[in-house]
């Protein structure tokens, strides 16, 4: 369980990380505020539903949304290598931070809550595919 908190801490950790890319802020917003409404919609899956099949195509859609951003988190990563490491954002992101660390929160808690549908297969690969996408990313930062 600590190796998958810390996969999915790594991924939506490394939102604001990208907010934080040097020169790049508004190439990484680009890339992240497109799919907070995603996470967002999952989140609201996760911490609510009670049924198998919902909650495996929250999840199978935050993992398209993964696919969609995984291409160009890899091309900031090979651009800018370290800007993980920065910590000072444009006060003109701060918001998107906050959010970003909100939505953070909430996804680590809302964890818990769906181990107990991953005995059913649909959630199990579902689950799978955002795993994937998590220690994949987490491997570039």
């Amino acid at each position: 369980m600590r190796a998958l908190t810390m996969a999915l801490l790594a991924l939506l950790m490394l939102s604001p990380r990208l907010v934080a890319a040097g020169d790049h802020y508004d190439e990484a917003a680009a890339l992240l505020q497109p799919n907070i409404p995603v996470m967002e919609r999952y989140l609201k899956v996760a911490e609510t539903s009670a049924k198998p099949d919902e909650i495996a195509q929250a999840m199978n859609n935050l993992a398209d949304a993964m696919d969609g951003i995984a291409p160009g988190i890899q091309k900031l990563s090979r651009q800018h290598p370290g800007m993980e490491a920065e910590d000072a954002i444009p006060p003109r992101y701060t918001a998107l931070k906050k959010r970003l660390q909100a939505l953070m929160r909430r996804f680590v808690a809302s964890y818990p809550r769906v181990l107990p549908f991953l005995s059913y297969p649909q959630v199990f690969q579902a689950n799978q595919r955002v795993i994937t996408h998590l220690t994949t990313i987490g491997a570039e930062w």
